[in-house]
């Protein structure tokens, strides 16, 4: 009996150790055919006209473009919570009353069909945030992103999309929650190259069924079903009808130029278009008049609504936008 529970011991720590090889191993490999891509797309940009970063950088991302090119080509770390110019830009931490309205939303403001889609997703501890989130067992970043995807829903059906745009897409987690809870959507997203490389190490790791393509330059077919990584140089190219258009805090982060070229595409066409931001950007590096945005949707939809929006940091002023059609 003593040399079968032994075994057993033995045989369950061994089963341990290689899950747990496998998990490091499989996250090595990831993180290394990410930086492959990686150089491989900045070399193909490169080579191009020497303006573009000017035209899609806003000073405050060219800033912050040297330290993450930085951690994509060091020593593999999937610990983007700790890194400051990730963190600083694209992660929430804590819990205050930001996420108290959030929470209350979710719980009391949606669809039971809404709800019970936002109920299916699990969360996943990999970037080294906690779960500070209670009602949702999700870290706050994931709580923000529940909330924009219950205001996508509450507009359009998730058996009505089939294709979703997102300009600037974060580390790839409110992509991930979509194609989680609508697994049948192509999913497009729109970024700067350092960003499109986080993004396609963190879903092939976190999504390993499903397939991520980083382009260097807009394909002619989108392959259905999986997440499409393009760099934003390319946007001028990218012609795809969508049924949703999301954007949070990206645009308003961006060039004049990019949005622009946004507007100039109708959102892609979407039936229903989703975007949060802010009026105004921190220190000396202020963002533009978001009036062109917001003229654009009014040009672009049947219905329009905008409001405040519920985050504030530091005395900025953030608003979202929803446009639809009838």
């Amino acid at each position: 009996m003593k040399l079968l529970t032994l075994l057993l011991s033995c045989t369950l720590l061994l089963s341990c150790s290689t899950q747990t090889f496998t998990a490091v191993a499989n996250t090595s490999f990831q993180w290394f055919t990410m930086q492959q891509e990686y150089t491989k797309l900045t070399n193909a940009l490169n080579s191009r006209s020497k303006d573009i970063e000017q035209t899609y950088y806003h000073p405050h991302w060219a800033q912050a473009k040297e330290s993450i090119r930085k951690f994509l080509l060091g020593s593999v770390n999937n610990q983007f919570s700790k890194n400051y110019d990730l963190s600083n830009n694209m992660i929430r931490q804590g819990f205050n009353q930001t996420q108290a309205y959030e929470v209350s939303f979710l719980k009391h403001c949606i669809s039971e069909r809404t709800r019970t889609l936002l109920n299916s997703y699990k969360d996943i501890d990999f970037i080294g945030t906690s779960f500070e989130c209670n009602d949702f067992n999700c870290s706050t970043s994931t709580l923000g992103h529940l909330f924009y995807v219950a205001k996508v829903l509450e507009k359009c059906p998730a058996e009505d999309i089939s294709t979703i745009v997102e300009i600037g897409g974060g580390y790839g987690n409110l992509a991930r929650i979509f194609k989680s809870i609508i697994p049948q959507a192509t999913i497009i997203m729109v970024d700067l190259p350092e960003l499109i490389a986080l993004q396609a190490f963190f879903l092939r790791s976190t999504l390993p069924t499903v397939k991520v393509l980083l382009h260097t330059q807009a394909p002619a077919h989108y392959e259905v079903g999986a997440i499409h990584l393009l760099p934003v140089h390319e946007i001028k190219n990218i012609t795809v009808d969508s049924d949703v258009f999301v954007s949070t805090f990206a645009l308003s982060e961006s060039t004049e130029a990019l949005q622009e070229i946004v507007a100039e595409k109708k959102f892609f066409d979407a039936n229903v278009c989703y975007i949060s931001g802010q009026l105004q950007g921190w220190g000396k590096h202020n963002f533009i008049n978001q009036s062109l945005v917001h003229n654009a949707m009014r040009e672009s939809y049947d219905k329009v609504d905008c409001q405040p929006f519920h985050l504030f940091t530091n005395g900025f002023e953030a608003y979202e936008i929803i446009g639809t059609n009838n």
